[in-house]
């Protein structure tokens, strides 16, 4: 409530503090000063330029409803003016009163700054009345003060969301059940953003590893890591890798609505069977290294990338385990890499890579892959992404 903690006398009059959250706009008021409408133009001019420190004002009416605001610099601006003080002395503030939209102050700062984007865009440096619940002046809040605080909010949750990110996807990881070996590597140039990728066992018998090619923009990918990997949590290890690739596709949906495409590249690998199912999810960049050979590993039928429809069963490729296979999924970011003379990084240098290391583990080969692409994108300058999946038989599953 506008109540004066100054002479009645004296034109300028000053709100009282009032209790606030951390969140709410209340908390970031500077500025309490007010006028009533009343007032003459020129002894509320001479006041403001008396205090250097106030850049606008309030104005009440008789019931301390606010009626708007004057900025200094308007009032400057009518003072230098020709007869500027004898016009002045005759009018009221009302003729300077700027409209502008008023908050209550308990609005969540954020809901004031998706209200001021949606306005014409004006001065860089603007002021906005704040009243109560009865209606009555609190005080001034500005763009400034506004956005100032709202970065300093976003830097402290990108670096929590940082964190959380790099708790989730782990740049090197190894699983090994029985003859089988799974293992992930990766670069990250994104501070945040970046692809989600698991290397998981499901029972005793299975390996499942995927990689999902999220959106590097860092806040929506952390978003879709955290809910992704809780789905791994919940999952029923007897349902097999179609089921997570159902359960990812419709969390993805319902995230961005069916607004995004997300490739992806799933294989299971079963020592039982002595199977491995794989499941293309419109990604294409997943291989087998056998007898020498590095193939392409293919579905038998093309699937849409997750997160576009909210329901539907992928088609899953399957594949023979034998003894030394190497299986590699790589992101698409690591074709896209470009070296010296623009050159792209591709088959050639997997192939050379695991051609020098294919008795080694997996992870050795995760890394040295990672490793390779690293030399790669020196030779450019610019470096991507790049996450390595690789799942090595270690010999005879049958």
């Amino acid at each position: 409530m506008a109540r004066s903690t100054n002479s009645t006398s004296h034109p300028l009059k000053q709100s009282r503090e009032v209790h606030s959250s951390k969140t709410s706009a209340n908390s970031l008021i500077r500025y309490r000063w007010y006028v009533n409408e009343d007032c003459k133009l020129l002894d509320v001019a001479d006041a403001v330029v008396e205090k250097p420190d106030i850049p606008a004002v309030g104005v009440v009416d008789k019931d301390q409803k606010v009626r708007g605001i004057l900025y200094r610099r308007d009032l400057l601006d009518l003072l230098g003016r020709p007869f500027g003080r004898d016009v002045m002395q005759k009018e009221s503030v009302t003729r300077a009163v700027r409209k502008a939209p008023v908050f209550y102050g308990d609005t969540s700062m954020y809901t004031i700054y998706e209200t001021l984007e949606s306005l014409e865009e004006g001065e860089h440096h603007q002021f906005f009345p704040l009243q109560d619940q009865h209606k009555e002046f609190l005080g001034i809040l500005s763009t400034q003060d506004l956005l100032a605080h709202l970065s300093q909010k976003t830097a402290t949750d990108l670096h929590t969301a940082r964190t959380i990110r790099r708790n989730l996807v782990r740049n090197s990881y190894t699983m090994n059940i029985k003859e089988l070996e799974g293992a992930q590597a990766s670069v990250s140039t994104q501070d945040m953003g970046g692809d989600f990728h698991f290397c998981r066992s499901m029972g005793k018998k299975k390996i499942v590893m995927g990689l999902v090619e999220l959106p590097k923009d860092g806040v929506s990918s952390v978003m879709a890591c955290s809910a992704l990997y809780g789905s791994l949590w919940g999952h029923d290890p007897t349902r097999g890798v179609g089921r997570i690739v159902r359960v990812m596709n419709k969390i993805l949906f319902e995230l961005f609505r069916g607004a995004h495409g997300f490739p992806s590249f799933f294989i299971e690998a079963d020592i039982e069977s002595n199977r491995l199912l794989t499941s293309d999810m419109a990604h294409g960049q997943g291989f087998l290294y056998r007898n020498g050979s590095l193939l392409r590993l293919k579905s038998p039928e093309q699937n849409k990338p997750l997160g576009v429809l909210g329901e539907f069963s992928p088609i899953l490729g399957a594949y023979t385990l034998e003894p030394d296979d190497l299986y590699i999924i790589c992101s698409q970011d690591v074709m896209e890499q470009t070296g010296s003379m623009d050159q792209k990084y591709g088959l050639k240098e997997i192939r050379s890579v695991v051609e020098q290391h294919s008795t080694r583990s997996a992870v050795t080969l995760a890394n040295e892959l990672v490793q390779s692409l690293r030399f790669f994108a020196s030779q450019s300058g610019d470096a991507k992404d790049g996450v390595f999946l690789v799942l090595k038989v270690r010999k005879n599953p049958a």
